[in-house]
């Protein structure tokens, strides 16, 4: 079915406008809000829920009509939702300048209104490149990470992490890094730790990560070293130091 369509919400009156050659299947991709482009219309429809709304077919016409009644619709209707003056491949399809000015304003008061846990989410996912984010420049990326600089995470937060962690290992996760932890040995006393973690907490080496980076001559009044066949119990720490 070709046409014009109209997407209405029940909770403020507010629509948006649209023009398809298959009215039916676009209906239903606004309704897979992860598809979404229109920016305005996929927050309405996360905020509000997709029920909430009203899709109806406001006229049938042929296809090389399809720019014009579009155009006359919007003028009609004044959808909220809408960027443009509607008609696809013209001038008319060019984001305006003042509609870019309120896109701007409306995206910083939905960044204002989320939480801080769902701004960290919304950051990871997109430096990640995961399909809920966007690609992101490296100035956007240099931003982001001057202002999560000196950030500290909520008590409330670790433990919601410690949490979901605990959940993972019963369900038989393994960290990424799982095969490629290292040995350390105690020079002194020759005892080997099959991982840095291991040997901190055995012995609460709060100190051993910056002493192994060479930040502290000593661990405790100990010498440790990455672990390596060839750096044995008998090898002083000077002589342990050369091998790595």
């Amino acid at each position: 079915m070709i046409g014009i369509y109209k997407i209405t919400n029940k909770v403020n009156g507010k629509c948006y406008v649209g023009q398809s050659k298959n009215i039916e299947q676009r209906l239903k991709d606004h309704k897979l809000v992860c598809r979404e482009k229109n920016i305005l219309l996929k927050r309405a429809l996360n905020m509000y829920g997709k029920e909430n709304f009203i899709y109806e077919i406001i006229e049938v016409c042929e296809l090389n009509e399809l720019d014009e009644r579009e155009i006359y619709w919007i003028s009609k209707l004044k959808p909220e939702y809408n960027f443009t003056t509607g008609g696809s491949g013209s001038p008319n399809h060019i984001v305006k300048p003042e509609t870019k000015k309120l896109l701007k304003q409306k995206g910083k008061e939905y960044w204002n209104s989320l939480s801080e846990e769902k701004k960290q989410e919304i950051i990871r996912n997109n430096l990640k490149g995961r399909p809920i984010g966007h690609d992101v420049s490296s100035e956007t990326r240099e931003k982001l990470r001057q202002w999560n600089l000196g950030k500290k995470q909520s008590k409330e937060t670790i433990e919601k992490r410690k949490k979901t962690m605990l959940e993972k290992k019963k369900n038989g996760y393994k960290r990424t890094n799982e095969n490629h932890r290292k040995k350390v040995i105690c020079i002194e006393t020759g005892e080997i730790f099959n991982s840095l973690k291991e040997a901190i907490d055995k012995y609460n080496l709060s100190t051993l990560c910056g002493h192994l980076k060479g930040r502290y001559e000593t661990c405790k009044g100990k010498h440790y070293k990455y672990y390596q066949e060839n750096c044995s119990v008998t090898t002083t720490p000077d002589e342990c130091k050369e091998v790595g």
